[in-house]
């Protein structure tokens, strides 16, 4: 399931999948972004970064995926995101900030904006990322709620820290093995399906904040390759 570095130069992938990042401001979405596309482990041929918009690749199975991640540049201080930036995503997260009880309060209007300028919102996978999670003693959001939430919609929830580097590659993994499972036409009628890990399972796995990797996830092998 996880994320390998691979040579394709970016526009040169089999896949690209618009990854939308919604959430109030402050939530840490261009560090989450950043963090993900601009790695040290990373070759610079491998990521691309605008204003709004950084992209990495990633590989599953026989295929190279592209990600193009969309910030919304400060726009979502005005609730003026426009149309633009929802459709064609093929996957969603919504950040709040695990110290900020109002940004996990807004989660639902992020979902219902989802809802109303997505083209295919069915088709859209979502995970909710609670961010922040090493401010345990500042913490003021519980994980019962925000498990709740995430059934409510069908979708994941994972808790993250930039700033110590905690499920930030897991997340993406997630998303991307939740894209290919629900979009079987993104491979051959002979082509097994991607996911290392079913969509159900991942539901169940803990991406609480309580270690590097969330239990029950195992890397698959790299063949020595980093």
């Amino acid at each position: 399931m996880a994320s390998f570095p691979t040579r394709e130069r970016l526009g040169e992938a089999d896949l690209f999948f618009k990854i939308i990042l919604l959430g109030d401001a402050g939530t840490g979405k261009t560090s989450l972004m950043l963090k993900y596309t601009q790695s040290e482990s990373l070759e610079s041929s491998r990521y691309e970064h605008s204003l709004d918009t950084s992209s990495r690749i990633v590989r599953r199975d026989d295929k190279s995926i592209q990600l193009d991640i969309r910030d919304t540049a400060g726009m979502e201080r005005y609730r003026s995101l426009t149309k633009s930036h929802y459709n064609g995503a093929k996957g969603a997260l919504i950040l709040f900030d695990l110290t900020d009880e109002k940004s996990f309060s807004n989660v639902a209007h992020w979902l219902e904006d989802l809802e109303q300028y997505t083209d295919r919102p069915d088709r859209v996978q979502v995970i909710m990322v609670g961010t922040r999670c090493h401010k345990k003693d500042q913490r003021t959001v519980p994980g019962d709620r925000i498990t709740k939430l995430a059934e409510h919609h069908n979708a994941t929830s994972i808790e993250i820290s930039v700033e110590e580097d905690i499920n930030i590659t897991e997340t993406f993994d997630v998303l991307v093995d939740r894209i290919l499972s629900s979009h079987p036409e993104l491979r051959g009628a002979d082509q097994p399906i991607f996911l290392a890990t079913s969509s159900d399972e991942h539901k169940e796995l803990d991406f609480s904040c309580t270690q590097c990797c969330p239990i029950g996830f195992k890397p698959k092998d790299s063949g020595g390759g980093g």
